[in-house]
């Protein structure tokens, strides 16, 4: 397995069960989900478009949590409360940092059995 902080399989396991088999189903699911979500996102903060990136945000923080993705969901978290402030500077540094955070994540899954 990888090591790798990208991903907490323990907190995985915690909400999917132990079978690695389908923690990485979930995981791969979400990974591609995120990828078109993250263009999403972008988008809206270059046109201003805070609530969209609340809204989008919101939704895949939960969901992070869930397959482990700690760093990524707080990403989110972030993400959503500097659109509530409507603080563009830093949701531009925050949404630059999403592929590089869900690059770690592929990578992670990319590495687990199944």
């Amino acid at each position: 397995m990888v090591a790798s902080s990208a991903v907490n399989l323990q907190s995985a396991i915690q909400y999917l069960g132990s079978d690695i088999n389908r923690i990485k189903r979930y995981l791969d699911k979400f990974i591609a989900r995120a990828e078109g979500a993250g263009q999403d996102i972008c988008r809206a903060v270059e046109n201003g478009h805070w609530e969209q990136v609340v809204v989008i945000s919101h939704q895949f923080k939960a969901t992070a949590r869930m397959v482990g993705a700690e760093q990524l969901s707080v990403l989110y978290f972030e993400l959503e409360q500097a659109a509530r402030q409507q603080q563009l500077q830093q949701l531009t540094a925050l949404s630059a940092q999403l592929s590089g955070a869900l690059d770690q994540v592929k990578d992670f899954s990319g590495q687990m059995s199944g």
